[in-house]
């Protein structure tokens, strides 16, 4: 509520797909030798394909700029790797809480990983964000989030991995709860 008038009135959970996401990237700069960086530019467009109402969607279109770093490391005699990045979020006239939300949000992430079984590796992740809403007195929107990602790969195949991670909030209520991860990649 503010001034008196419901913005936002959830009483109930919702589940259900969220927002569409389409991801690319270009290789901008890679590695020559060991302990070289690779460097790549990356861009996102989320399609608002989620119910609003519900909060699965924002109703909006949005759009991501970033760039992000990689490079190979040893951890305790084992195969592993440094990575992060920077970039910048521009966000289209959603339908949740439309005259709160910032255009404009930073994000960021760093995180390490390491071979410790043939075919298997784990990984730690922590990523930021600023507020996506501003002008609230609710701490929960208008605050910077933080998350951890915990998780790992196991490789099936020589360029196939199954990605699995488990997302927690450690400035609790700027962002979900838990968050399970699953993912597959292919690479040529």
């Amino acid at each position: 509520m503010r001034n008196g008038n419901t913005l936002l009135n959830l009483t109930s959970p919702g589940e259900g797909i969220g927002d569409i996401r389409i991801n690319g990237g270009v290789q901008w700069r890679k590695a020559k030798k060991p302990g070289d960086p690779n460097i790549t530019l990356r861009s996102s467009l989320s399609l608002p394909t989620g119910d609003s109402k519900k909060l699965l969607g924002s109703g909006g279109m949005d759009a991501a700029f970033w760039v992000s770093a990689d490079r190979a490391v040893s951890w305790f005699d084992s195969p592993g790797g440094l990575w992060g990045g920077a970039g910048i979020l521009l966000l289209g006239e959603g339908d949740v809480l439309a005259d709160q939300q910032r255009d404009i949000v930073m994000f960021g992430s760093i995180g390490g990983g390491a071979k410790v079984w043939s075919g298997v590796s784990l990984k730690l992740q922590i990523d930021v964000h600023t507020a996506l809403y501003n002008k609230s007195s609710l701490n929960q929107i208008n605050s910077n989030a933080v998350q951890l990602i915990m998780g790992g790969d196991i490789e099936l195949d020589k360029n196939i991995k199954l990605d699995l991670a488990v997302k927690e909030d450690p400035t609790v209520y700027s962002s979900p709860d838990v968050v399970f991860y699953l993912g597959l990649a292919i690479e040529k």
